[in-house]
């Protein structure tokens, strides 16, 4: 029904797990979803992004750092040059959060794990123009076996990066 409406263009809302951006096309707006998600995390956050740098969500990945959860943040290696994400980087090191950048394989991952248990995956870069005014699906689940294997992931793309 989504890309029915967007082929009609035609506004549509969506109630469920999905995460729709932009907001217009969503119940719940989808930044308002992921930081609902950042912010329920109470022992661990595990973040992977081809690109960082939604001021709301970087706030949010910060004070779950300041709040002593485990948190751990991937981003591709090839687009930590941009302006947004250098200033997205900045601001993240500075704040002492723990941060790797990925060069192989390339970072495309847009994904979210929080104490291990709830997930979310999409194609929404954390960035103000996919939450914003792209055309974006995601989903969240609370399947701990999925979490388990998303955060595993990230987790070893983590070990194997590097400090930008």
């Amino acid at each position: 029904s989504i890309f029915t409406a967007d082929y009609a263009q035609t506004p549509i809302t969506v109630q469920s797990k999905l995460v729709v951006s932009p907001a217009a096309a969503n119940a719940m707006e989808p930044r308002t979803q992921l930081k609902t998600l950042i912010d329920s995390a109470t022992t661990s956050l595990a973040v992977e992004a081809q690109s960082l740098s939604d001021e709301t969500l970087v706030d949010a990945i910060i004070a779950a750092h300041q709040a002593k959860v485990d948190v751990k943040v991937v981003i591709d290696l090839d687009t930590s040059k941009t302006p947004a994400q250098t200033k997205t980087i900045t601001k993240l090191k500075d704040s002492g959060v723990p941060l790797r950048a990925l060069h192989n394989p390339d970072i495309h991952a847009k994904a979210i794990v929080a104490d291990g248990a709830r997930t979310f995956v999409g194609s929404q870069n954390l960035t103000a123009t996919a939450l914003d005014q792209n055309r974006e699906v995601g989903v969240l689940t609370n399947a701990a076996s999925e979490s388990a294997k998303v955060q595993q992931v990230i987790e070893g793309d983590f070990a194997k990066g590097e400090v930008p």
